[in-house]
């Protein structure tokens, strides 16, 4: 962005949490201090392949976590990021974080346990709405950098390519959006990439 030191923002999803223990911790801090740790998390992130392409820019992202209003603390994971696959046809990427935060890695583990247990009860009781003909989907997304905006909204197309699809929806959203985590009520997770001319959106290809 002009007049920031950021050249892109945009937003993406803790998709995984690794946790290694009698490993030697291969973070930078680690590897130029003789007190090397030998517990750590990898922490994966999923985002869109036009905001992070390779291991050079990679190395040069940072993820702000738990950014849910303006005041919230500034956690972050910086520095030791390269990208574990990359897909430039479906628009994703997968970046893996490393931190010897012990705090730090627990506390981005039990949120990821917590919205896969929230995820899979929402399925269970309300399981008639997903089998049937919803059109309903959202978005979470840190628009430009800042702090964290839900959007609701509806799809209004689904392009299928192959074995594969990608939604055209009326979610609010903006460029500075690439990355965020989208969820339609009979699709499974996916990743916005951008918007239409005409106010329209659309997610990567799953």
């Amino acid at each position: 962005m002009k007049g920031s030191r950021h050249l892109r923002t945009g937003s993406g999803r803790v998709s995984n949490v690794s946790h290694h223990i009698d490993i030697t911790c291969p973070c930078r801090k680690c590897f130029s201090s003789n007190d090397w740790n030998s517990e750590w998390w990898e922490v994966e992130v999923l985002t869109a392949a036009n905001l992070v392409f390779d291991n050079v820019e990679a190395s040069h992202t940072t993820v702000r976590l738990f950014y849910d209003k303006e005041d919230s603390p500034d956690v972050t994971l910086c520095g030791d990021a390269r990208v574990g696959w990359i897909n430039i046809n479906k628009d994703k990427c997968l970046l893996k974080f490393v931190t010897c935060d012990d705090k730090l890695g627990g506390k981005i583990q039990e949120a990821l346990k917590h919205y896969e247990s929230v995820e899979k009860l929402l399925y269970e009781n309300y399981r008639d709405i997903y089998s049937g003909d919803q059109r309903f989907m959202w978005i979470v997304s840190h628009p430009h950098g800042g702090s964290k905006q839900i959007s609701l909204g509806t799809w209004k197309y689904n392009y299928s390519v192959a074995s594969e699809y990608k939604l055209i929806y009326t979610t609010c959203t903006c460029p500075g959006s690439s990355g965020a985590p989208i969820k339609g009520v009979r699709y499974r997770l996916n990743v916005h990439s951008g918007c239409l001319k005409s106010g329209l959106s659309y997610s990567c290809l799953t």
